[in-house]
C-alpha cells in the first residue's frame, strides 16, 4: 500500500512489473510520497519534496528543489538533482547520486557508492564497506565503519576514514 500526498493536484500512481508503482508527482506544487512494499519508481517535481523508498529496490528522482529523499530497504537508486537536497540510501546496498547544490547524502547500511557531484556537499557512508566521490566543489567526507573508498576529487575536501581499512584519495584541489 502506498501514501501518496499532494495538496494541490492528484498524482498518477500505476502498478509496475516488479511488484511496485511507478509514481509521477505533481511537477510544481510540493509532494510528500511513501512508496509501496514492493519496487517503486517515484518522480518528483521541481518544488521542495519528499519521498521514501520504503521496502524494494526503488528508483527516486528528486529533479529541482530542495528535496528529502530516503531508499528504505532494498538496493536503491536515488537521484537528489538540482537544490539542497537531504537524500539518505537505507538498509540495501544503494547508489546515491546527490546532483548539484550543497547536498547532505548518508549512506546508511549496505555496501554504498556516494556520488557528492556538484556543491559543497557533506557525504557520509555507513556501516559497511562504502565507494564516496566528492565531486566538484570543497566537500566533507566521512567513511564511517568499513573498509571504504573516499576520494575528494576538485575542490577543497576534507576526508575522514573511520574505522576500518581505508583508501583516501584527495584529489585536485588542497584536501
Amino acid at each position: 500500500m502506498s501514501q501518496v500526498t499532494n495538496p494541490t493536484q492528484p498524482l498518477s500512481a500505476i502498478p509496475n512489473a516488479f511488484g511496485g508503482l511507478i509514481i509521477q508527482g505533481s511537477p510544481n506544487s510540493p509532494n510528500r510520497i511513501n512508496g509501496s512494499i514492493g519496487s517503486d519508481e517515484i518522480n518528483l517535481g521541481s518544488a521542495n519534496d519528499e519521498a521514501a523508498g520504503l521496502g524494494g529496490d526503488d528508483i527516486i528522482f528528486g529533479l529541482d528543489g530542495d528535496d528529502n529523499l530516503r531508499g528504505g530497504e532494498g538496493n536503491d537508486l536515488l537521484f537528489g538533482g538540482e537544490g539542497n537536497d537531504n537524500v539518505q540510501g537505507g538498509s540495501g546496498n544503494d547508489i546515491v547520486y546527490a546532483g548539484k547544490g550543497n547536498d547532505v547524502v548518508l549512506g546508511g547500511d549496505g555496501n554504498n557508492l556516494l556520488l557528492g557531484n556538484q556543491g559543497a556537499d557533506t557525504v557520509i557512508g555507513g556501516d559497511n564497506s562504502d565507494t564516496v566521490f566528492g565531486g566538484k566543489d570543497g566537500d566533507l567526507i566521512v567513511g564511517g565503519a568499513g573498509d571504504d573508498i573516499l576520494s575528494g576529487d576538485r575542490g577543497n575536501d576534507l576526508l575522514e576514514g573511520g574505522t576500518g581499512n581505508d583508501l583516501l584519495l584527495g584529489g585536485e584541489g588542497n584536501d
